[in-house]
């Protein structure tokens, strides 16, 4: 008797406990972007899911950036499927979150969110630290790459190494040329010197400060040095998915030859 009691108790007690209920009637169903990775990408592409339960009810889509609002839709029609262009113009980590709002601000959905991270522009994922190209008084390098639309670059960084120190006072420069033929030209854009002794032994990544605005084009990054003593060795690597890298011995030829591979070298 005395089980049977304990029993009905429980029951009542389970009974008289709601259940949980979903802390939200309007659901975000899914959040995804479409985008290139680096910063002077394309504007990336924002694709945002709701339920149909949240349509003609006054609510908003609102899509955030770190905390910020930074566009929205109306969900007065059905859509299938919302789209928010974005871009960024610097390199760093960025939370997208997606949540549906009413008219006053307040969120009425849970949200979806992932973050971006979004890295400069160039080739800078090599294993070998110790595979490089020397650049001489007359032996220039060169490397291409290209911006699909207008930006202003502020930094340039190469992977640099001076396995033999080079003497006092002497510099190494890299110069930005429009392209002639599918090489390097002749039209100079802006050229970056830095004191060559000032290279360490083990390769490093070095800024090159341009302040420059760009139209989208292809472009080349000239490496230079002045003086004969010691050695200056950029970071190189070859492979099927490298390519863009060329060099020239003036001794030898005014013309560019190609390298099978790529230097290293990042853009912001």
């Amino acid at each position: 008797m005395r089980r049977l009691a304990a029993l009905l108790f429980i029951l009542i007690l389970i009974a008289g406990c709601p259940q949980e209920e979903e802390r939200y009637e309007y659901v975000i169903d899914s959040l995804s972007i479409e985008g290139r990775e680096h910063v002077f990408s394309h504007e990336y592409i924002i694709f945002v899911k709701v339920s149909e339960n949240s349509f003609g009810q006054g609510n908003l889509l609102a899509l955030y950036q770190n905390g910020s609002k930074i566009g929205e839709h109306s969900l007065t029609e059905p859509l299938e499927e919302f789209i928010f262009p974005w871009s960024v113009v610097s390199v760093g980590e960025y939370q997208l979150k997606a949540v549906i709002e009413s008219t006053n601000g307040t969120a009425v959905s849970d949200s979806k969110a992932f973050t971006v991270s979004v890295k400069p522009l160039g080739f800078y994922e090599f294993e070998n630290d110790d595979a490089s190209h020397p650049v001489e008084t007359g032996v220039w390098c060169a490397q291409e790459f290209t911006l699909e639309q207008s930006v202003t670059i502020s930094e340039v960084e190469l992977h640099l190494r001076s396995p033999v120190p080079t003497a006092e006072g002497k510099t190494v420069s890299l110069e930005l040329v429009r392209p002639d033929n599918g090489t390097p030209g002749n039209a100079s854009i802006g050229i970056v010197s830095m004191p060559s002794t000032g290279l360490p032994s083990n390769a490093e990544w070095h800024s090159f400060v341009f302040d420059k605005e760009l139209s989208a084009g292809n472009y080349w990054l000239i490496l230079k040095r002045d003086g004969t003593a010691g050695i200056i060795a950029w970071t190189y690597a070859n492979g099927e998915n490298t390519n863009g890298a060329y060099c020239k011995d003036l001794t030898v030829s005014e013309d560019w030859f190609p390298i099978e591979g790529s230097f290293a070298f990042r853009i912001q």
